[in-house]
């Protein structure tokens, strides 16, 4: 039985009757099925609880929102399985809330709240919602991580690698974010040699960073024709010396929405485990104030679990 509670989902309780076929075996008002043709004697409680365990395995939404069931064995009838919210889950609010907000030309997205995943913990999404006073909002939740740091100060530049995801994790996107001093003479054309989703290393791409552009200023990357992600970046050529520096991350949207109507709010509810954002992966929530100055307000509701 599910619930809603200040408009998220939350499992206070299911109860499932599992119903073990016994066509053709003999059983007594005992704990014990007695055994058919050479079949092995099995302890009724053993067979429910295996039952039950092989449930959970083929519904982890259960799993992640429940502790251990509480398995109730009776002589003869139905089996009662009871599922509880643990108390070690813990809810969390990531907020932000402020008025008065501008935003550069250069800037498509702009980090409202970085939210590190405790150590011991996975999170789990179950309501983002925003508002603006304004038309036209763009927000977005996306892990962000480092890939690497170019600075352009030098003809040759300064590259600095960052961190090398694994399989099967990878990002989806990389962003060229202005992180230190200024462009103010020249674009500068980066070209990035990266290992895409497959692992495929060597691929290349390049993003110009215009001029003018300040720290804050972040650029799209486009991944070569065919790759849909990046494990790492490798290394970074440029073709102009200008004093500023520039962080490659790489980036996996959460959940990307749209709210186009001034004070009207919008809201997503997320089927559970569909975002998990694991221990010690950072949570992003950005916006992009496409209509102009405004008031927002953004908020991603969810469960820290331990594992």
């Amino acid at each position: 039985m599910l619930s809603r509670t200040g408009g998220w989902a939350v499992i206070r309780k299911a109860i499932f009757i599992l119903l073990l076929p016994l066509s053709g075996v003999a059983h007594a008002a005992s704990s014990t099925i007695s055994p058919v043709d050479g079949s092995t004697v099995a302890v009724r409680g053993t067979v429910y609880v295996n039952l039950v365990s092989t449930f959970s395995k083929t519904n982890p939404g259960y799993v992640q929102f429940a502790s251990t069931p509480a398995v109730s064995i009776q002589q003869d009838g139905p089996l009662n399985v009871t599922y509880v919210p643990p108390a070690n889950n813990i809810p969390v609010q990531l907020l932000f809330s402020q008025t008065g907000l501008t935003q550069g030309n250069q800037v498509a997205w702009t980090d409202a709240i970085a939210y590190k995943v405790p150590e011991g913990y996975n999170f789990s999404g179950a309501l983002f919602d925003a508002v603006g006073s304004n038309n036209s909002l763009l927000v977005r939740a996306v892990i962000k991580t480092q890939l690497a740091v170019f600075n352009s100060s030098t003809s040759a530049g300064h590259f600095s690698t960052g961190t090398v995801l694994s399989l099967p994790y990878f990002a989806t996107q990389i962003w060229a974010d202005v992180s230190s001093g200024t462009f103010s003479v020249n674009p500068d054309i980066l070209t990035i040699t990266y290992t895409n989703q497959a692992g495929v290393a060597g691929k290349t791409t390049t993003v110009t960073i215009p001029k003018n552009a300040t720290v804050g200023s972040d650029i799209a990357v486009p991944l070569a024709t065919g790759d849909y992600g990046v494990l790492a970046i490798t290394g970074v050529t440029h073709t102009v010396t200008e004093q500023g520096q520039t962080t490659l991350n790489g980036t996996s949207e959460l959940v990307y929405m749209s709210c186009p109507s001034g004070g009207v709010p919008v809201l997503v509810s997320l089927p559970l485990n569909t975002i998990a954002v694991l221990t010690g992966q950072t949570i992003y929530m950005q916006y992009n104030l496409t209509g102009g100055a405004q008031t927002l307000r953004e908020s991603l509701i969810g469960i820290l679990t331990p594992h």
